[in-house]
């Protein structure tokens, strides 16, 4: 079975969110950054936008970006649909509202993948230029099989002359400063997805990326719940795939109760959140609840100790955090 892409090197995670300028100040604080400039778009002559096959001719975002972590840099792209237009980014926000809306991977020859990615079944929904109209991008919802957004980007060296837009100073999805990483947190574990399915979900990208996980586990953890006291059993089935740049974890709720039956309940299937290491998980939800982040689920030891823990960040960072602790940090 061959990857469809050719390329499973993951480069990028998107936040869609309402407010950039409050959101990219909180990840800053969070990841111990500067803050990144906020970039907005070009105009159609650069971008030339193709919302659903046709031309978004006032399409256009204000953008943001964080590069995360060694050895290999993740981008965390944060963007704001500008004018209440028909877009991508505009139907997500009015959809869903701020969250996490896609996954990127970098490959080669942009619209034959976007081609063949469409007799696979995956559903094209936006293309343009970026990077003074050299680049390109094509957002595609594979939300049915591989629960997520996915993006394809490519970023050629040089333009085709008959394929560039004319007149390109500078495309939608120019590059970001690079951000220096915190010295105390690291590049994300994993990105969380939640499922229905695991097994349907895992053939899926068997199928595409030709990926498989080490292992699928049956997870029984002892948890908190809500800043209750009290200890609950939490289940879930969980297998992590590898990916070049990040690993996604996809998830399966088994229990009623938990952060992961709640959101698929209240959300269904999709991009659910980030998970970073720390060193000491005690310290660092003390931190943070003391700054407003309350633990929607801790996990812990025999001995109460907490080993991983979701905090409610969705309003300060658009998405909900999960905190791992990890000795070798």
């Amino acid at each position: 079975m061959s990857n469809l892409f050719e390329t499973n090197h993951l480069v990028q995670i998107g936040l869609i969110c309402d407010d950039i300028e409050s959101v990219k100040s909180n990840w800053a604080e969070f990841l111990e950054s500067d803050v990144p400039t906020t970039i907005p778009s070009e105009k159609y002559r650069t971008t030339n936008i193709q919302f659903l096959g046709e031309p978004a001719y006032h399409a256009c975002t204000n953008g943001a970006a964080f590069h995360l972590g060694n050895p290999m840099e993740v981008e965390f792209e944060l963007l704001r649909p500008i004018g209440r237009v028909p877009s991508e980014w505009e139907n997500f926000l009015v959809e869903h509202g701020t969250g996490l809306h896609h996954v990127a991977i970098r490959v080669k020859d942009a619209p034959d993948k976007a081609k063949k990615a469409q007799a696979a079944g995956l559903v094209l929904r936006q293309t343009g230029y970026f990077g003074e109209g050299i680049g390109r991008y094509a957002y595609l919802d594979a939300r049915k099989d591989l629960k997520l957004t996915l993006e394809l980007t490519e970023d050629p060296e040089q333009p085709k002359d008959s394929e560039q837009p004319e007149n390109t100073p500078a495309g939608e999805k120019r590059p970001a400063p690079v951000i220096r990483i915190a010295e105390s947190i690291r590049s994300p574990e994993y990105i969380g997805v939640v499922v229905k399915n695991l097994d349907e979900v895992l053939s899926a990208y068997k199928r595409v990326f030709d990926l498989e996980p080490a292992a699928i586990k049956d997870c029984t953890r002892q948890a908190r719940l809500n800043g209750s006291a009290d200890m609950e059993i939490v289940r879930c089935r969980s297998a992590v795939i590898d990916f070049e740049g990040v690993r996604l974890n996809f998830i399966e709720p088994v229990s009623e109760r938990s952060v992961w039956s709640t959101s698929f309940a209240q959300s269904g299937e999709g991009l659910h959140h980030l998970a970073f290491p720390v060193k000491d998980l005690t310290a660092a939800l003390d931190r943070y609840q003391k700054q407003g982040w309350a633990p929607l689920q801790i996990a812990a030891r025999e001995d109460g100790t907490p080993v991983s823990a979701y905090l409610d960040t969705k309003e300060d960072l658009g998405c909900i955090l999960e905190l791992i602790e990890k000795e070798d940090f």
